[in-house]
């Protein structure tokens, strides 16, 4: 059997430099049929019917259900594959719904500009989870909000037997000081 140029190519391009090609393409069919790969043909050695059916994996009754991505997040799913390949800790159905939970949470109250950096610093950061209580917490505050008003300290005010304390104090080059 000839193998496509294309497919050749492929093999070169991906083949490992510490395996000889008969032996990466060796692991590659063995992967294939150990993870259930079928291709719609029956197995064959030499022309005639493989006498190992049982080694296929064509179990039907267990499916593996992917990971779906809420409607919602879908403008964002570039960045969640990517934060979930790179993402430290488990990666079971359990987190993957935190996940998704948390980043709903945080489309709702703050939409998807912040979904989207929050994705992105976890990613950098290699985080192990995104939370929504987590950025309310530590959020950047507004430009636009007003400094806090700084109260004069009790002994900065200037007591005269005229007036007793005063809020401005009587000589004029103090003034603005306290």
């Amino acid at each position: 059997m000839v193998l496509p140029s294309s497919v050749g190519d492929l093999l070169i391009e991906t083949k490992p430099e510490t395996l000889a090609m008969p032996h990466f393409v060796a692991y590659l069919v063995e992967a294939a049929i150990t993870q259930g790969v079928y291709i719609g043909a029956q197995s064959q050695i030499m022309g005639e019917q493989a006498a190992r059916q049982g080694s296929l994996n064509t179990n039907t009754n267990k499916t593996k259900k992917s990971n779906l991505i809420n409607k919602d997040l879908e403008r964002h799913a570039e960045l969640i594959k990517e934060f979930w390949k790179l993402k430290k800790g488990s990666r079971g159905p359990t987190a993957w719904t935190l996940l998704m939970n948390e980043l709903l949470k945080l489309l709702k109250r703050h939409g998807h500009e912040v979904v989207d950096q929050q994705l992105q610093l976890a990613i950098n950061g290699k985080w192990a989870s995104v939370s929504c209580t987590r950025y309310e917490q530590f959020k950047p505050s507004a430009k636009g909000d007003p400094p806090h008003d700084q109260s004069k300290h009790p002994a900065g005010r200037v007591f005269t037997a005229r007036h007793g304390f005063k809020d401005e104090p009587g000589n004029p080059a103090l003034k603005g000081l306290v």
